[in-house]
């Protein structure tokens, strides 16, 4: 489509918005087979979620995100959304080179559990994996065409979310003018 995602193979429609709840199917396209998400300072905000599928607690999610520019430039999986300023986040930060969990609670956001990654490359396509059980928060990412590692990158525990709809975030920072986020292979399935 030219305007959004459309309807998930499972869960939906999806539903992008503005973290203050302006519509935004206009920055979410398709191109090719993947999901686009273009991002710039022009807009009111720098900051766009993508939701779908019903309320769940126990789930684990998993995503593809390649980027055409790492100024500012952030991918996320988000977990537990009861709307969109109350979630968990998994974030692969191009800027900063972390991988790290954090909270928003009505538009305070709060770092839960942060770790180093080496250097992300331009247009290398990162898998990120995102486990909510109980309070138990977990992620890992991996070069997409490596094989998924067996331990967990982060870990924490949190209890102010119980449960929620699963997405996709993406951010761009205040002094980057532009960038184009790329999503494939995006599944959410129930945990045990």
């Amino acid at each position: 489509t030219t305007s959004g995602w459309g309807t998930a193979d499972a869960g939906g429609t999806w539903t992008h918005r503005l973290s203050d709840g302006t519509e935004a199917s206009s920055v979410a396209t398709i191109f090719g087979n993947e999901g686009k998400v273009s991002l710039t300072t022009g807009r009111t905000t720098l900051d766009e979620r993508n939701l779908v599928g019903p309320s769940v607690s126990d789930v684990d999610i998993t995503v593809s995100c390649r980027v055409d520019a790492t100024s500012g430039v952030s991918c996320t999986l988000i977990g537990r959304a009861s709307d969109y300023n109350h979630f968990y986040v998994s974030r692969l930060s191009f800027a900063a080179n972390t991988l790290s969990i954090w909270r928003n609670n009505g538009g305070s956001w709060t770092q839960l559990v942060s770790v180093t990654t080496p250097t992300l490359q331009l247009n290398v396509a990162y898998k990120v994996r995102f486990q909510l059980q109980g309070t138990a928060l977990r992620s890992r990412y991996w070069v997409a065409t490596d094989p998924e590692p067996t331990a967990w990158s982060v870990q924490t525990s949190d209890a102010t979310f119980a449960s929620g709809q699963v997405g996709i975030r993406a951010a761009l920072g205040l002094t980057s003018s532009s960038a184009n986020l790329f999503f494939d292979d995006f599944m959410a399935t129930s945990v045990p």
